[in-house]
Parts: structure tokens; C-alpha cells; sequence
């Protein structure tokens, strides 16, 4: 009998008494908090299946964590509840007991996750769960991240895995990894060279650049000049904000994301 894998892994890290505030490593968009669901028993109609979800993290002090699932009618929740709150430090699961729905089809559960007291300040997790039922078989989907995000001053940002990047507002929602096994990520359509009359001929600049979902240049960030106000970074700067950028894809939708573009100097 077919049975699908399910594990989904969300990760980040916070420090709460204090605001929010992004990591200072290199790698600050890598998220190490885990949240998680998957199916225990008989792959079989009409019978009890158990829905384990596990929310945890590493956290300053005590954080909460409020967990919604969204889950079809047709799956009779037996016990357990769908709206609960996990202690982030705690590692202990949350279980459900649901039958699977007597008639057959596709049927997706939906788990949101949020941490942090302030509205304007948490971190968000969201993923669906695929359940299938076909003649007498229950099949176990693989569950798919769909979002993780953090929100700072009521402005989202994705866990990009560098770097955190921001999201338009009213953007689809999005996972770094489907972007980039699913979707494109964006690229220079049209660059330009910085004209620097004192830098020397070829230098260049790595820059970090956040393209918009209209392929607007949001940000940048220099990656290998520690000075940021050298002659050198401002120049190559003034020539990134004159690139052309296509925007990230997904889905036949643009998407906010990142690129590394390097900014040569031409006198």
C-alpha cells in the first residue's frame, strides 16, 4: 500500500522581554524553530487515525505559541482541539483523533502557527496537509510549507535562508524552497556600470539586492566592502538602482526574493 511521508520543519529563533530584532549572523534568514504534523494508524477508510502536531523553538524566556488548524467537516475530530497554545520550549506533541470522511476525494488540513504577544511583532508559520481517500485506502500526503514569516513594525518579512526578505503587502504567500524548486528566482534584465573616475578600472562590489514582486529594487546591502560610505560602494550603488530586475515567480505569480549581483566599476 502507498503511504506518503508527511513532515513539514519550520524553524526561528527569537529573544521576547525585548523586541523583535533579526539575528546578526550571516545567516540570519535561516529559521530554527520547528513546527510539524503527520497521520499515525491504519491507512484505512473509516477507520481512527491519530493527527500528531508538534510546535517548538528556541526561544528567551517562556514563549506561546497559538496554533489554528483548519480542517475539512468531513473529517470527524473525535478529541483533541484544532485552536490550542504550545510552549515553544516544550517539545511534547498536540494530538487529534479524526475518522477520514466516508466519501472519497481530496481533502487538505491547515495549520497556522503565531508567536509573539504583539501583533505588529510575531512570527508565522503556515502548511497544508494532503489526505486522500480512495475505495477502501487512506493515502498520507506529504505536508508543504506555505509560509514562513516574520512580522516586524506590521511589515512581513521571509525566512530566505541568508537573509530575511521583504514582502510586499497583499503578496501571495510563498516558501523560499518552493521558489526555488518550484518557481525562478529573479535576475539582472538590465545592468549598469558604476563611472568612478578616482576607483580603479574592474572593481566591483557584491551587492544583496531585495527585489519587489514588480521587480522594483527594495533594498540592498554591500557584501564585501566593510566601508559603506566609500566612494567605491556609493558609486556602485547609484549603478544598481539603474539595473532592470525581473521579478521572482511562483505559481504564474510574482513573488518578493533575493539575488547577489556584482557592480563592476568602468571609467
Amino acid at each position: 500500500m502507498n503511504r506518503w511521508r508527511v513532515w513539514v520543519a519550520v524553524s526561528m529563533m527569537l529573544g521576547f522581554g525585548a523586541p523583535l530584532a533579526f539575528p546578526s549572523t550571516s545567516m540570519e534568514g535561516s529559521p530554527p524553530f520547528g513546527f510539524e504534523a503527520n497521520f499515525i494508524g491504519p491507512a484505512r477508510r473509516l477507520e481512527d487515525l491519530k493527527l500528531v502536531v508538534r510546535a517548538s523553538g528556541i526561544y528567551g524566556g517562556v514563549a506561546l505559541g497559538r496554533v489554528r488548524l483548519s480542517i475539512p467537516q468531513s473529517l470527524a475530530v473525535l478529541s483533541g482541539a484544532t485552536s490550542f497554545q504550545a510552549r515553544m520550549g516544550d517539545s511534547r506533541p498536540h494530538t487529534l483523533v479524526v475518522r477520514p470522511p466516508k466519501k472519497p476525494g481530496e481533502y487538505l488540513i491547515r495549520g497556522r502557527l503565531s508567536v509573539g504577544p504583539d501583533p505588529r511583532n510575531r512570527d508565522e508559520g503556515e502548511f497544508v496537509l494532503p489526505l486522500r481517500v480512495s475505495g477502501d485506502s487512506v493515502y498520507f500526503g506529504e505536508c508543504r510549507t506555505l509560509r514562513q514569516e516574520r512580522v516586524r513594525g506590521g511589515r512581513r518579512y521571509r525566512y530566505g535562508g541568508m537573509c530575511m526578505v521583504p514582502v510586499d503587502s497583499g503578496e501571495v504567500s510563498a516558501s523560499e524552497d518552493d521558489i526555488m524548486t518550484r518557481g525562478k528566482r529573479p535576475h539582472v534584465l538590465r545592468g549598469l556600470n558604476a563611472k568612478c573616475d578616482v576607483c580603479p578600472e574592474g572593481a566591483s562590489v557584491l551587492w544583496l539586492a531585495f527585489v519587489g514582486s514588480d521587480g522594483g529594487l527594495r533594498e540592498a546591502r554591500p557584501l564585501n566592502e566593510s566601508k559603506g560610505d566609500s566612494t567605491l560602494v556609493i558609486a556602485t550603488r547609484n549603478a544598481l538602482a539603474g539595473h532592470t530586475f525581473a521579478p521572482a515567480s511562483l505559481d504564474g505569480r510574482f513573488v518578493s526574493d533575493y539575488l547577489i549581483v556584482e557592480v563592476q566599476n568602468s571609467r
